[in-house]
């Protein structure tokens, strides 16, 4: 028997209560000067990382006066697009958007709550299905604030809280030494590829134009309101957030057929190479994927179809190794969202060696990505399998039996 069963089995044997959230927090109204706010203290709902990321220090300062105050031990919930489980336990102080709700004990449960099992319980999958159903708004839901502070939080003693959160803490350091690792190894990758791609000046390889690799396909977004472009689609539809550090993460939506044979959407052929050409991801890096299988773009992608005598891997890796420099030469400037003059890009040129030689250079990359990028195989297939057992394992410490009234 564990130590938190045994202090269940001794302090709440029947059942513990469960409370409104509302009962427990509330949203913070005080206010403080933005003025007053650095990157490292101002919390934006875009330096919130999705997948309980965490945060982020800011690239971008608040646009108001004042922002939302918090403290340390607040819990920040990103109320935009709530799919994207953001959420982060200060801390520290400092100052939030709108968009993003600052969580603070109410006052008569300091004592008897913990911030972070109260953290530790709005990270399970549960709470983001029950805000996810009550989001309002089309391309950019947001969370109901009233119907958030009605979910139901159980409380047990604070002796078996604090017991919980040292064991799912303990579970997060290791995950991170995962992540560190992993993070080395993504270096030496990089080195390697760089390596690699160096060609002579005076040979080795031609420089040739991005425009001129293949044929490139703009993407589109099929009406919302014609749900027979969605309902019941099987076709994946790729967007910003979905592309991964090397590869399409799991996404969300998918059109119909219909959406296809209709031109609202285009079918991009298994093996196509997808880049991001708008996005506020652009400000960090450039994101490239091969396509899996088939799938359809929006409107912020584009899909290179290369020809017979160019290797889609090895241009994968190209694009990789001169991400950066392609960001600073192609990227506009002025606009409200980081995005690609795309006539700069095509003419942007990457070295191309005979076809067996991208072939040799592609095939050694590709060992060396799938140790550092591969979700089903080397350390991200372990950080993943890692993060579904520590996942099973604070479900079930947050499994709680309801304490019945005529039991209290």
């Amino acid at each position: 028997m564990s130590r938190v069963e045994k202090l269940i089995q001794e302090l709440c044997p029947n059942g513990v209560p469960f409370r409104r959230l509302g009962e427990l927090v509330s949203y913070s109204k005080k206010k403080v000067a933005s003025a007053a706010l650095d990157e490292s203290n101002f919390v934006g709902v875009d330096n919130l990382l999705p997948n309980l990321g965490g945060r982020e220090d800011s690239k971008y300062g608040p646009n108001t006066k004042t922002s939302t105050a918090f403290k340390n031990g607040d819990i920040l919930l990103g109320n935009i697009r709530p799919y994207l489980r953001k959420i982060w336990l200060s801390d520290r102080s400092g100052g939030a958007s709108g968009d993003v709700l600052v969580l603070t004990l109410n006052e008569e449960v300091v004592e008897r709550l913990e911030p972070g099992f109260l953290y530790w319980f709005l990270t399970t999958e549960s709470f983001f299905t029950y805000n996810n159903r009550f989001a309002r708004g089309g391309k950019m839901p947001r969370g109901d604030k009233a119907k958030i502070l009605e979910y139901l939080v159980p409380v047990p003693p604070i002796e078996v809280q604090r017991e919980i959160v040292k064991i799912l803490d303990l579970f997060t350091e290791l995950e991170a030494e995962l992540e560190a690792e992993l993070e080395a190894r993504r270096k030496q990758y990089e080195h390697y590829r760089d390596q690699l791609l160096t060609f002579p000046e005076d040979g080795g390889a031609t420089w040739v134009e991005l425009g001129a690799l293949g044929e490139w396909h703009g993407g589109s977004t099929p009406s919302k309101s014609e749900t027979k472009y969605w309902n019941q689609g099987t076709i994946p539809w790729v967007s910003p957030k979905d592309m991964s550090v090397s590869h399409i993460g799991r996404t969300i939506d998918f059109v119909t057929m219909d959406a296809v044979n209709s031109a609202r959407a285009r079918l991009i052929p298994a093996g196509a190479i997808l880049v991001v050409t708008r996005s506020s991801i652009l400000a960090k890096r450039f994101p490239v994927a091969t396509a899996g299988n088939e799938v359809t773009i929006n409107q912020d992608l584009k899909a290179l179809v290369v020809q017979k005598d160019v290797d889609a891997r090895y241009v994968f890796h190209a694009l990789n190794a001169y991400g950066r420099q392609i960001l600073l030469k192609v990227t506009k400037h002025g606009g409200s969202v980081n995005s690609i003059e795309w006539k700069r890009f095509a003419r942007f040129k990457i070295p191309v060696p005979s076809e067996p030689e991208q072939k040799r250079i592609a095939s050694q990359l590709d060992r060396f990505d799938a140790l550092v990028n591969d979700l089903s195989s080397g350390l991200p297939a372990e950080i993943e399998a890692r993060r579904k057992q520590y996942e099973y394992y604070r479900d079930k410490l947050l499994t709680f039996k309801e304490l019945q009234p005529e039991a209290a």
